[in-house]
């Protein structure tokens, strides 16, 4: 049997993109410029030039989120999260600074604040 190329052989058809609004979440004062989903799907974390951090619920009775806490430790916009593998922690970051938020608990347990230039991602090691 012939080995397949992926260069000659491979072709690829993307489904198509939303064309329509499905939901609206209206709770920051600005653009969000971050969104990040939750492992287990229930919880949506999503960041604003407003300055703050929402984390939002799936709504289990129906379509739609619930705003479940505000999170406030930045002077300027926040550029990245990420969900710790369980679900129980949140990492946020903004110019040169990373929390660490346990949910719930609108205080950062741990800040990061020694960076000297911006920190543009973070993410969870698997242990």
């Amino acid at each position: 049997s012939q080995v397949p190329c992926l260069v000659q052989n491979y072709s690829y058809s993307p489904p198509p993109l939303p064309t329509h609004c499905v939901r609206r979440l209206d709770h920051h004062r600005d653009e969000v410029w971050f969104a990040s989903i939750s492992h287990d799907g229930r919880l949506l974390a999503t960041s604003s030039k407003d300055e703050s951090i929402v984390i939002w619920e799936r709504n289990p009775s129906g379509p739609g989120f619930n705003v479940t806490e505000v999170l406030l430790a930045y002077s300027e916009s926040c550029s990245a999260l990420a969900w710790s593998p369980d679900d129980q922690q949140l990492l946020s970051a903004s110019n040169c600074t990373i929390c660490l938020w346990t949910l719930p608990g609108s205080e950062a347990r741990l800040v990061l604040s020694k960076h000297t230039d911006p920190v543009t991602s973070v993410t969870w090691l698997p242990d």
